[in-house]
């Protein structure tokens, strides 16, 4: 059975979650996923995958997150969370996939949901994404003194000094 990952990458701006998304010259809107390889880990291809969609790499191993299954044929889709060195808002990166293509990078925030431009399988990652980013919020529930969340990531709204790098792109792994 093929199964998929889509690593995911979560920061905060302006009180608001987002993760990187890209226009596809063909397919419209998605997020970075991919095919786990025969014998490959599928950590391993998330971080694989993050590289060769959006240029993106990895500064830890990437944290699994889930693995619901999408769609009427009910793939396993790997969900990480991934960190990565800041990002800027909007960037391109060719990606050799299918001949060759110019990805367009943004932002996307959870707040906005996704409309007809993403494809199915990108609705069921955000419907079992979403919520949990959600939860990843500010609020003093379920965070230790140094804001760290039940599954060990700093929230970006908790920063100590000197503990998060300004403008990180990532949540961070409690250490």
């Amino acid at each position: 059975m093929v199964e998929k990952v889509c690593p995911l990458v979560i920061r905060s701006r302006a009180a608001a979650f987002e993760v990187p998304a890209f226009r596809h010259p063909q397919a419209g809107c998605r997020l970075v996923k991919g095919t786990i390889r025969a014998g490959e880990a599928p950590d391993a291809a998330a971080a694989r995958e993050l590289r060769e969609e959006s240029g993106l790499s990895v500064v830890a191993p990437p944290l699994p997150w889930g693995t619901p299954p999408i769609g009427l044929e009910r793939t396993l889709w790997h969900v990480f969370l991934c960190e990565v060195p800041p990002t800027p808002d909007r960037w391109t990166h060719f990606c050799k996939d299918d001949g060759g293509h110019w990805f367009e990078f943004f932002w996307h925030p959870l707040y906005a949901g996704l409309d007809a431009r993403w494809a199915a399988p990108f609705h069921g990652i955000w419907d079992f994404a979403a919520p949990r980013i959600g939860a990843l919020r500010s609020d003093a529930a379920g965070h230790d003194a140094l804001g760290h969340d039940a599954l060990g990531f700093h929230a970006p709204e908790f920063r100590a000094p000197g503990f998060d790098a300004p403008g990180r792109a990532t949540l961070r792994r409690r250490r």
